[in-house]
């Protein structure tokens, strides 16, 4: 039932917290469904470990039910990251020579897609 499940996630929470000496915090997480509709008996139980979002985000990727959404809200975050970068990096190349500074930022830029 989903008693018993939320249950024996509590106890590996307790054990994991046992462990590493880190806690969840409900106040804290979020939890998306991978099903629809829930019963008010799961909703009870689900907001015992943390608030139901429609998606969450884990490492700037976006996880949601909807693929579609999930990719744009993942595209766009890493546009406005990257411009974010961009301007950081050029902001803190002292050279006055603005081919320099292109390739320093298309570098770095380029760079982190890759890890």
């Amino acid at each position: 039932t989903s008693r018993q499940a939320a249950c024996e996630l509590k106890t590996i929470l307790q054990d994991l917290e046992e462990v590493t000496g880190l806690r969840v915090n409900p106040t804290k997480s979020e939890i998306v469904l991978l099903y629809d509709n829930p019963t008010d008996d799961q909703k009870t139980i689900l907001a015992e470990f943390g608030t139901v979002k429609e998606y969450v985000t884990h490492l700037g990727v976006v996880i949601s039910q909807d693929y579609c959404q999930a990719r744009k809200l993942t595209y766009e975050a890493g546009q406005t990251a990257m411009k974010k970068a961009a301007a950081k990096i050029a902001a803190g190349i002292s050279s006055t020579n603005l081919i320099l500074k292109a390739q320093a930022v298309n570098v770095a830029v380029s760079s982190i897609n890759n890890h």
